[in-house]
């Protein structure tokens, strides 16, 4: 394994296709429900400077590191529960490399996403117990690398990734360690190639290999910069110079490139196209049978449209408010003369003063005899006999 790969895979790649019994998938469950305490065990014995540290040259910080375990690991939860209810679905891959140059991936406070991996891994865990041999043999389609995976390779895959990502925060907090172990891998793949015989010259010691210097490097340079204030960035130090006379160790060959995957196979696309046919089938029998008809595009009304709708309106909730019997309507008024109205005044005012004249009493009052003069008698005047009745002459018949 190269120096890059060995910072940037420090734990190796994941294998793809390896089966996984019904015991690996409940260790590997036990693993993702223990990885939340490892992560924060080993963040609690970091300084605050190391967050912003990258782990290797052009790769994350730590703290864009655990913000992604966060976002990676809500949407494994998402697919899988994906998988358990839907017949082989596609899901949905995102860019992970933009997701962690946002703002609340490269400054966000890791607090928040501790406790939502922390949080996130508890119901996770709850969900993978309950799944039933029968429900573990589903899968989800990945078309960004155009195969299925199945939930056990899924679950194992998050696995690794739980441990990939600690690594990386390990090359952080324990360099030295770090550049040890690959000190020592570089050693053991330089033995491995074959090298050309020297001439052996016992009084001098042997040169050091070109990876074994860039080793030696990369780990002075991680101790200054654990040692330095985390504003002021490292500046490298030269490598030293190899002695004049000796020759150079070979240096490693690289890596050889990893085949393309090769493209799915008929049957494989004929069972795509066959669950997609069935998503669309259920879709289309779960759908409402007659749709709402669409609203009509509002036009727009002057104000005096406006204000007869109120009206309308206002009139319309009168008459729905309304009694069930509507009271008769009063007779249409004939227009009148101005004689019948000055006749109409009179009798009203002629009615007014009957109605405020006082009674007229049952007894009429007898009037007062009048006072007699001292020293004569009063004359009295003697009443009028009443006329006596005249008799009618009866008439006699004929």
């Amino acid at each position: 394994m190269s120096t890059l790969d060995s910072s940037r895979y420090p734990i190796g790649r994941f294998e793809y296709g390896k089966q996984y019994s019904l015991e690996d998938t409940r260790k590997n469950i036990k693993s993702l429900a223990q990885f939340p305490k490892d992560l924060k065990k080993t963040i609690k014995k970091m300084r605050r400077s190391d967050l912003n540290t990258p782990y290797r040259d052009g790769g994350w910080t730590v703290r864009q590191v655990i913000h992604h375990i966060a976002d990676s690991h809500m949407n494994a939860y998402i697919r899988m529960k994906m998988a358990a209810t839907e017949i082989m679905p596609i899901i949905k891959p995102y860019e992970e490399d933009k997701w962690a140059e946002l703002e609340d991936g490269k400054i966000g406070s890791i607090k928040n996403s501790l406790k939502l991996i922390a949080l996130l891994h508890r119901r996770w865990v709850v969900f993978m117990a309950s799944l039933s041999e029968e429900d573990l043999e589903r899968s989800y389609y990945h078309p960004g690398m155009q195969r299925s995976v199945a939930l056990p390779e899924a679950i194992a895959l998050y696995v690794w990734h739980s441990r990939h990502h600690l690594a990386h925060i390990l090359l952080v907090a324990k360099p030295e360690k770090a550049a040890k172990t690959e000190a020592k891998e570089t050693k053991a793949e330089a033995q491995e190639t074959p090298q050309e015989p020297e001439t052996p010259q016992p009084t001098s010691k042997p040169a050091a290999s070109p990876a074994r210097l860039a080793a030696l490097e990369k780990a002075r340079a991680a101790r200054a910069q654990k040692k330095a204030p985390a504003e002021t960035p490292t500046e490298p130090t030269p490598a030293p110079k190899a002695k004049v006379g000796r020759p150079a160790k070979a240096k490693a060959p690289e890596p050889t490139p990893e085949p393309p995957k090769p493209a799915a196979s008929p049957a494989r696309l004929a069972a795509l196209e066959k669950a997609r046919a069935a998503r669309a089938e259920k879709q289309a029998a779960n759908a409402p049978v007659e749709a709402a008809p669409e609203a009509p595009a509002k036009t727009p009304m002057s104000k005096q449209e406006a204000l007869e709708k109120a009206r309308a309106a206002r009139a319309e909730k009168r008459a729905a408010n309304a009694p069930v019997e509507a009271a008769p309507e009063a007779p249409a008024k004939t227009p009148m003369s101005k004689q019948e109205a000055l006749e109409k005044a009179r009798a009203a005012r002629a009615e007014k003063r009957a109605a405020n004249a006082p009674a007229v009493p049952l007894v009429e009052a007898v009037p007062a005899a009048p006072k007699a003069k001292a020293g004569r008698p009063a004359k009295v005047k003697p009443e009028a006999a009443e006329p006596a009745p005249t008799a009618k002459p009866k008439r006699t018949k004929k």
